[in-house]
């Protein structure tokens, strides 16, 4: 039972760890919704999220990005590991932490260059990290979502929801590398086939997209 109740206890401390760490890392961002306050108007805009990298990567120079959905908890820095490996069990400061961290795949290029990104995190029973994306099972959830941002230091893109479902955890599904842009396509129609969530996004051969698993 002592064994029991410290395991508990360490759990519940590597949460709140996590959670306090991420809290202070969004002192360094600062988001602009799709409708913003002008003095007494409420005026359409386009979103914004804007992430100081230059004191984030003073905390880690892994940080490679930020990943947010509004009204969720997701709302993370992303880093990218030397393998897809330690962030599984460390934080975005580097720190030991079940919790994990939000990661890019450790062969994409982290300016997003590449036809297809990964990005990573885990399904926490208290809902944070990636445990948000499972609101897509519903399609009234991606009406009212229909993006998210995805903040480099390069630029901030708005990433257009096209599909949600499950996948086996086999390579074939994960794939970062084609041979042809048909090959490419081939792979958008395997993602999209099954998809939960009616969204009428055509992705196109010459797109680029980001899988978030």
């Amino acid at each position: 039972m002592a064994f029991c109740g410290y395991q508990i206890y360490s759990t519940y401390a590597e949460r709140a760890a996590g959670k306090e760490l991420n809290a202070q890392m969004e002192q360094y961002v600062q988001y602009t919704p799709v409708f913003a306050q002008q003095g007494s108007a409420v005026e359409s805009c386009e979103p914004e999220l804007q992430v100081d990298f230059s004191a984030l990567q003073q905390k880690n120079s892994d940080i490679c990005g930020w990943i947010f959905l509004e009204d969720s908890q997701i709302n993370y820095p992303v880093v990218q590991g030397s393998d897809n490996s330690y962030y599984l069990s460390h934080t975005a400061s580097g720190d030991i932490n079940s919790c994990g961290a939000i990661f890019m795949d450790c062969t994409n290029d982290c300016a997003l260059a590449d036809a297809k990104t990964i990005l990573y995190g885990h399904r926490m029973n208290n809902g944070t990290m990636f445990a948000g994306l499972l609101e897509y099972r519903e399609q009234s959830y991606y009406e009212e979502h229909p993006y998210l941002l995805l903040a480099v230091p390069e630029q901030t893109y708005v990433l257009q929801v096209f599909a949600a479902r499950e996948v086996a955890d086999d390579l074939d599904n994960y794939r970062l590398s084609f041979t042809s842009r048909e090959d490419f396509m081939a792979d958008i129609q395997m993602l999209t086939q099954g998809s939960l969530i009616q969204t009428g996004v055509q992705v196109s051969a010459e797109d680029q997209v980001v899988m978030l698993s």
